[in-house]
């Protein structure tokens, strides 16, 4: 009965295995078997965490020299170059991050010290504002007396601190000095004569703007003027010598006997309406006051007493002789043709 159950026994396990190895897995573990596989897991673990097991990859039997860095025991291997590459942007970007926070700082530094500076200005200013304004005892009938703050009064103020300024700006030589100028000055109540130039000098300057810009008018309304009379000079004198009339004819003058230029022709003029009036400029000048014409007297007169007058004066009409200018009539008797 032993045997019988003994091949029963071992023929059902044999099944099992066979069994289990066809389907491709492992076969179960007894209660022992989980046991004992429980505890080699622990102990594996354990020495993993403590290092005692080598998880070298490379052996220890490889040759030595076979590189430049070191990796496990007894050889030399060479280093990954992306993981140089890598520690080396880790060091750069790390220089770089501690450079940025330190910056950052200095300027949170630099921001609070200047806004504690602006703090106590304010109210330095705000308690100069309270000392300068007059007491609420002054006001009557909702009318304050004014109250003007004059330079030789309260203008210590408009100084700054002492401790404000630099070194050089510091002592006898400096803030103090210019406070010494400044309440002898006030205290004298005189002008410095710098002050006093400058008053000069700034009515000079006016005083020559008027001048230049009266010379600067007047100069242009002159050459506007003679502008105008040359110009119709030349045109007048152009017209002349261009569209002369012709000679008049008579019997007895030895111009009848001359062949005349046809009326459709202009003749070529002699001289230069230009240079006609420099010719007579120059007669003008050079000729003695005995032979002036009367207009050239009249008007030479009139500069003088222009310019001795210190000014413009006013214009005058020049008379005309009788005769001059006149409207031509016709000569009485002349028959008409109602009266042939």
């Amino acid at each position: 009965m032993n045997t019988l159950a003994e091949a029963s026994s071992s023929s059902s396990n044999s099944r099992r295995k066979s069994s289990a190895q066809a389907n491709g897995k492992d076969p179960p573990l007894s209660e022992r078997g989980q046991q004992a596989l429980k505890v080699v897991q622990e102990d594996m673990m354990r020495m993993l965490a403590e290092g005692r097991i080598n998880t070298n990859v490379y052996g220890k039997n490889m040759p030595e020299g076979t590189g430049n860095g070191q990796v496990g025991e007894g050889s030399k291997f060479k280093p990954n170059e992306q993981n140089l590459k890598n520690r080396a942007r880790e060091i750069k970007f790390t220089e770089h991050i501690d450079r940025a926070k330190a910056e950052q700082e200095a300027w949170v530094h630099v921001d609070q010290f200047y806004n504690s500076y602006q703090t106590n200005s304010l109210a330095d200013l705000e308690k100069r504002r309270r000392a300068l304004t007059p007491p609420s005892s002054l006001k009557a009938k909702g009318k304050q007396r004014a109250t003007s703050v004059e330079p030789g009064d309260d203008w210590r103020w408009l100084l700054p601190r002492e401790e404000e300024l630099p070194e050089a700006f510091r002592g006898k030589n400096g803030v103090e000095l210019a406070k010494r100028i400044m309440e002898e000055r006030f205290e004298s109540g005189e002008e410095s004569p710098i002050s006093q130039r400058m008053e000069d000098v700034r009515f000079k300057i006016d005083s020559l703007f008027s001048f230049t810009n009266s010379a600067v008018r007047m100069t242009e309304t002159a050459e506007a003027e003679l502008d105008h009379r040359f110009s119709l000079l030349s045109l007048v004198l152009s017209a002349r010598a261009e569209s002369a009339p012709p000679p008049t004819q008579s019997p007895t003058s030895l111009s009848s006997y001359l062949p005349l230029p046809s009326r459709g022709r202009s003749q070529p003029s002699s001289s230069d309406p230009q240079d006609l009036l420099r010719a007579l400029c120059r007669v003008d000048l050079d000729r003695p006051p005995g032979k002036v014409g009367d207009a050239a007297r009249r008007a030479a007169r009139e500069v003088q007493r222009v310019q001795e007058g210190g000014g413009v004066g006013e214009r005058r009409l020049t008379g005309i002789a009788p005769g001059i200018g006149a409207t031509p009539r016709k000569v009485p008797g002349t028959p008409r043709r109602k009266d042939r």
